[in-house]
C-alpha cells in the first residue's frame, strides 16, 4: 500500500500526516468517475466454462487464483466439484482438471456440501497448494471452513484429509449464511462474509486468526482435525455498506492495498473498503448476472465468477 508522508510543523512539534493511496476502482466512494482507476468497466473478457470432460458447469459459487501454479480454481456448490483452469489473457473455457469432492455429503453436518467459496492460502511444507473452502452453514449453528491441500494432478479431494474449522458466525435465515472467504497471508487472518437477506440486513464481515496445528483436536465428524472459533465483526456492515451492497456474495483481500474488495450480486458492484469500514471506491459490474465470487491474479487482474458458469476477467491497466 502506498503511503505519502507529509509533515506539519508547529512551535511545539512536527506532526506526520498520512495520505492513503486512492482506489484502483473505476468510481470513487461516492460513485463519481475515478481518474486514478487501474480498471475500465468496458474492457474485459467473458468466458463460459465447462468441466475437463466438457460437461456443463453449474452452480459456480467461488473462484481463487494459485500463484505457485498460475491456475484458476472454481468451486461449485451442492454438486461437489472443483474445476481448475489455466490463467491466460483469456481463460480457456475447458478445465484442465475436474476434482471430485468426496465425503461432504456423508459428514452428518446439515448442508455441509453447500460450498460457497474457495481461497488460496499458500504452500504446504511439501510444496502443495493449500486452500480454504467455506460452506453456507445454518441458522443458530454457524458454518464450516475446511483447509485442504489440493494438487492440480489429483482427481478426488477427500474430506477426511482436510482440517475443519467450525466458525460461529450469526446466520439469520436458511441460505443466507457465508458466501465469501478470503485470507491475509501476512497476518494469517481469515475474513468471512455472511450474505444477509439481500436487502442490506443481517449481513456481516468478520475476521479470525488461522489456528496453529497444536490447536486442532480429533474431529467427531471424520475430518482430519477440528477447531471451534468465534470470529470478530470488523464493523457494523448494515450501517456502513448495506445501502451499496444489499448482500455479500464474495470478497478478496488485496495484499497490495491492504483492503478488501467486497462483491454484491444484488448491488451489481464490488466495493473497495478497508478493515475499519472506510469506503474508497466502487466497481460497477455488467447488469443481469449473478456474480458469486471474486479473485485477484498475480498481476492484479480482477476475476469474477457468475452463476451458473461465466468467468469475467477485467485486466489491470498499466
Amino acid at each position: 500500500m502506498l503511503f505519502i508522508i507529509l509533515t506539519s510543523t508547529t512551535a511545539c512539534a512536527t506532526k506526520p500526516i498520512i495520505a492513503v493511496a486512492p482506489s484502483d476502482f473505476p468510481q470513487s466512494e461516492s460513485g463519481h468517475q475515478n481518474s486514478n482507476s487501474k480498471y475500465k468497466t468496458d474492457v474485459y473478457s467473458e468466458m463460459q466454462i465447462v468441466s475437463s470432460d466438457v460437461q456443463e458447469v453449474t452452480n459456480a459459487s467461488g473462484i481463487t487464483y494459485s500463484p505457485i501454479e498460475k491456475l484458476v480454481y472454481v468451486i461449485t456448490n451442492n454438486n461437489n466439484e472443483l474445476h481448475i483452469y489455466e490463467s491466460a489473457n483469456v481463460i480457456p473455457s475447458r478445465a484442465l482438471r475436474t476434482v471430485q469432492l468426496k465425503g461432504w455429503n456423508e459428514s452428518g453436518i446439515k448442508n455441509d456440501q453447500d460450498l460457497e467459496d474457495i481461497v488460496y492460502l499458500g504452500e504446504t511444507s511439501q510444496g502443495v497448494a493449500e486452500f480454504a473452502l467455506v460452506n453456507e452453514g445454518n441458522p443458530d449453528s454457524g458454518a464450516e471452513v475446511y483447509i485442504c491441500a489440493v494438487s492440480a494432478k489429483m482427481t478426488e479431494l477427500i474430506r477426511r484429509d482436510c482440517d475443519r474449522l467450525h466458525v460461529d458466525v450469526p446466520i439469520a435465515k436458511k441460505n443466507r449464511g457465508p458466501e465469501g472467504i478470503t485470507y491475509d497471508a501476512q497476518t494469517k487472518t481469515f475474513f468471512i462474509a455472511v450474505e444477509g437477506n439481500e436487502k442490506g440486513k443481517d449481513l456481516s464481515i468478520s475476521e479470525f486468526k488461522r489456528p496453529e496445528s497444536k490447536e486442532f483436536k480429533k474431529d467427531p465428524t471424520g475430518a482430519k482435525g477440528f477447531v471451534e472459533l468465534t470470529p470478530t465483526p470488523l464493523f457494523n456492515s448494515e450501517k456502513v455498506i448495506g445501502e451499496l451492497c444489499p448482500d455479500f456474495s464474495g470478497l478478496v483481500f488485496s495484499s497490495k492495498n491492504r483492503r478488501l474488495y467486497l462483491l454484491s450480486h444484488v448491488g451489481e458492484r464490488a466495493v473497495d473498503i478497508d478493515l475499519k469500514g472506510n469506503i474508497y471506491g466502487q466497481f460497477p459490474l455488467p447488469k443481469g448476472q449473478q456474480f458469486e465470487g471474486i479473485a485477484l491474479d498475480a498481476d492484479d487482474n480482477l476475476l469474477f465468477i457468475s452463476e451458473p458458469n461465466l468467468i469475467y476477467k477485467f485486466p489491470r491497466q498499466p
